[in-house]
């Protein structure tokens, strides 16, 4: 009468053990992974919400008609504090970071620990500021070419560099 397993027997429980290890613990990364993007689509949505207040209170409701000379409109050489800055196709677009030092509409964005740059694009027709867009970009501390997460893959470069970042 045996007393115990063989050592095939252990090894075998073990490769067995290690397989559905494995898969367990494959789907566990993708589901943080999935979590940590859902994550930052949810902060899309307050970035675009903070940019739309700050529009509001710098460009549609200003506080006196010098605030909004001063703050709406970025202008390089009469008002270089400006909020919304413009390019050459009827857009307008918000920085991060103009967001983060302006009265705190919002804070650092990250996804998982990587830090995020970003900016909303809106279209402005008439004075309105239409089709709000946010477009964040979390940028690998290690190789800056590497992103952690984007919006897009394309079309972001020229509103990055308006914005200050220093991107390649």
């Amino acid at each position: 009468m045996r007393k115990g397993f063989t050592l095939v027997e252990l090894l075998a429980i073990i490769v067995i053990i290690g397989v559905l290890a494995s898969f367990t613990i494959v789907n566990v990364v993708s589901y943080y992974k999935k979590s940590a993007d859902n994550a930052v689509i949810t902060q899309e949505s307050q970035v675009l919400d903070a940019a739309n207040l700050a529009i509001t209170d710098y460009c549609h409701n200003p506080v006196n008609s010098k605030v909004k000379r001063e703050k709406c409109i970025y202008d390089a050489e009469r008002s270089p504090k400006g909020l919304v800055k413009l390019d050459n196709n009827g857009h307008g677009y918000v920085c991060l970071n103009t967001l983060k030092d302006e009265k705190y509409y919002t804070s650092e964005i990250y996804h998982s620990k990587t830090p995020c740059i970003g900016y909303v694009l809106y279209d402005i027709n008439d004075g309105r500021y239409e089709n709000g867009k946010a477009y964040l970009f979390c940028v690998n501390s290690a190789d800056v070419s590497i992103y952690e997460y984007q919006t897009t893959k394309t079309g972001y470069l020229s509103y990055l560099i308006g914005c200050g970042y220093d991107v390649q």
